[in-house]
């Protein structure tokens, strides 16, 4: 499921023996609230019985890293996002799979793990990666606030930071059986996977990648891991039918330079005979 504004949530009656997706990114303003990001009613259920932290702060990009160095990136609110590097050694099937696709995205809100229920271990698979912030105040415009840090060193300092920011996180449920641990899985069943972006799969810039991702996604969740990463191209070859004989290649062009002499004449005749 995915959200872009207030709901009443009938995901709260998912038992703990179900799975979920959830998809929800940075929101609009809350006036009403000092315009901190509109709440949905899924985030203080994910933190109290899924230690998940649905944050309220949107990320953004100050500058991205280049082969020259680091630049000012002109789309402050596209944020970049690479596997995160204890997900890939520790052999996340959705890490391993997307290592190699690093993300664009819009719109995306810091995704935190908790520790608060101990049979629950979550974990982060993507990270917002480059120079970046967090805004909590949604009626701001980011453009303004990039510009302010550019000219202010000491606010650039204060708020800048080159550390990776949790933006996917999954969760899987420690089983009590300590006989599950010798089968597949380690005895932990995939329960959640928590996406800070909604617009990643929603809107008309979303890449055949991003729709791989959501697709392993609900692949790990179904513990499926081979099935999970960018989809092949297929291609068809076609060869010709062994029943064609080259005496039919070489009487068709004949026939149809006849046909076509014969044609020209009926159309002369014609024309003299007026």
């Amino acid at each position: 499921m995915y959200c872009k504004g207030p709901c009443d949530c009938a995901a709260k009656s998912v038992s703990r023996h179900g799975k979920m997706i959830v998809l929800l990114g940075a929101l609009t303003a809350d006036k009403a609230a000092g315009n901190t990001m509109r709440q949905t009613g899924l985030e203080n259920w994910l933190r109290a019985d899924w230690n998940v932290d649905i944050t309220n702060e949107q990320i953004l990009t100050f500058e991205i890293p280049t082969s020259q160095g680091w630049t000012l990136d002109n789309s402050v609110g596209r944020v970049w996002l690479f596997p995160n590097r204890e997900a890939v050694e520790s052999r996340h099937a959705l890490a391993l799979n997307f290592k190699d696709e690093p993300f664009r995205w819009f719109d995306v809100r810091e995704v935190r793990p908790l520790t608060t229920q101990p049979r629950l271990r979550p974990e982060v698979v993507f990270s917002a990666a480059g120079r970046i912030w967090t805004e909590a105040n949604m009626d701001v415009k980011p453009h303004d606030q990039r510009d302010l840090m550019i000219q202010n060193k000491a606010e650039r300092q204060r708020r800048v930071r080159e550390e990776a920011l949790p933006v996917i996180v999954t969760v899987s449920e420690i089983s009590s059986d300590p006989h599950s641990f010798s089968q597949a899985g380690g005895g932990q069943t995939p329960r959640l996977a928590v996406i800070g972006c909604s617009e990643m799969i929603t809107n008309k810039s979303a890449g055949e990648n991003e729709a791989d991702l959501v697709r392993g996604t609900i692949d790990w969740c179904r513990k499926r891991d081979s099935n999970i990463g960018i989809q092949p191209k297929s291609h068809q070859n076609y060869v010709l039918s062994k029943t064609v004989k080259g005496s039919h290649l070489i009487w068709l062009p004949i026939l149809l330079v006849l046909l076509s002499i014969t044609g020209l004449g009926v159309v002369v005749w014609n024309v003299r005979r007026r």
